[in-house]
Formats: C-alpha cells, structure tokens, sequence
C-alpha cells in the first residue's frame, strides 16, 4: 500500500488497472490483448514514466538498491526485460535459471500443485505437450532477448548447479549482481532458517510450512 501511495503521489491517474494494462500492451506476447489503446510512442513513453516511478517507490520503501523480479508467468511479460533496459534506463541484469528438461516434465506429469494439495492427482489433457513446449519457449526466449539486446549482461544458472554446489553457486551470483552474497551462503551452510522476507505466492512447501 506504501509503495503505492507513493506512485500515485508522482501518477494520481494511476490504478492497478492501469499498470496491468499498460504493462500487458508493452511486455506481453502480441497474443495477450490489452485494454489500453493510444499510439504506441505515447504508450513506450508512459510506460517509462510508470515503472521509473514504480521502482523508485519500491526501492524507496524497502531501502534496497536492487530489486529482483522474479515473474514466472513468460506469455505476459516477454518483453519485460528489453523494456526495462531500453523504456525506463534501468540497470537490469539477468539470470536465466534454466532447469533440466526431464525434472521439468517430471513435475508437469505429476499434474497441479493446487491438487496435489489435496491430495488429488489429475493429469489433464495436453499438459505434457504444452509443458515440454512452454519450456522450449521460455528458454529460447532469454537468448532471444539477449541477441537483440546485446548490452544487458546476461549470467546461465543451472539449478541443478545450484541445488549440488550452493555456496559456490551463490558466490558466483554475488559477483554478477556486485553483491555480498556471504551472509546467505552462511545460512545455507549452517542450515539456519532464512528470516522470512515479502512472500505473496509459492507452492505447496511453502504453504504447508
């Protein structure tokens, strides 16, 4: 709520509804529609002004420098990245986490989080081939974005990587973003619980404790 009182301090004509519509026109696949109209130059330029100030009023709240956008959903925003370079001059970099192609199907084949809750297990029809071509989508459109935007540095995570090597995983994290990644690797090696941060999903673990 604060960090939005702020961005309506600098954009009173700012709703949620505006920022998803401005945004989905902008960043989103040209299947996704979206219900904001106007010339494209008029939309690129207020869509600057939006997330220049919706940055700031995150950053500004939170008093951290860096903010990580860890968007899942790649039909909506897969121009995200470019538009945040080039529309609001931001530093941005990015980590491609990419995951072994046969983990990825093995959890689509074990169907949805949401009943696998409760204890329901229903694969439905088609996941598997919309899983294996979502996955191919996704990652080849990170090294898309990277050939048409050579200048944002781009680092490869394998997660497998991550979960086999943490530290070492981390370190190199670290040094991308120019960040002491130490006191997070410390945890991890002492297996000490993280202290909770600004968690609004997640999945069943999360959930269930």
């Amino acid at each position: 709520q604060n960090v939005l009182d702020r961005l309506r301090r600098t954009l009173p004509q700012v709703t949620p509804a505006v920022i998803e519509a401005v945004s989905r026109r902008i960043e989103a696949s040209p299947r996704i529609r979206s219900t904001w109209s106007g010339d494209r130059a008029s939309v690129r330029e207020f869509y600057g002004a939006l997330w220049r100030a919706m940055m700031l009023a995150i950053s500004a709240e939170s008093g951290k420098r860096i903010i990580l956008d860890s968007s899942k959903s790649s039909r909506a925003s897969l121009r995200r990245v470019s538009a945040l370079a080039r529309l609001c001059g931001f530093d941005v970099r990015v980590i491609h986490l990419i995951k072994d192609p046969r983990a990825f199907m093995w959890s689509v084949m074990r169907g949805s989080n949401r009943l696998l809750e409760t204890g329901q297990q229903e694969l439905r029809k088609g996941s598997m081939s919309r899983g294996l071509a979502g996955w191919v989508v996704v990652n080849a459109w990170v090294h898309i974005t990277q050939a048409m935007n050579p200048r944002i540095p781009v680092m490869r995570l394998r997660y497998e990587d991550m979960i086999g090597d943490t530290p070492r995983t981390l370190r190199a994290v670290g040094a991308f973003l120019d960040l002491d990644l130490q006191p997070v690797i410390d945890l991890v090696a002492d297996q000490r619980p993280f202290p909770p941060g600004h968690g609004v999903g997640g999945n069943r673990m999360r959930r269930q404790g």
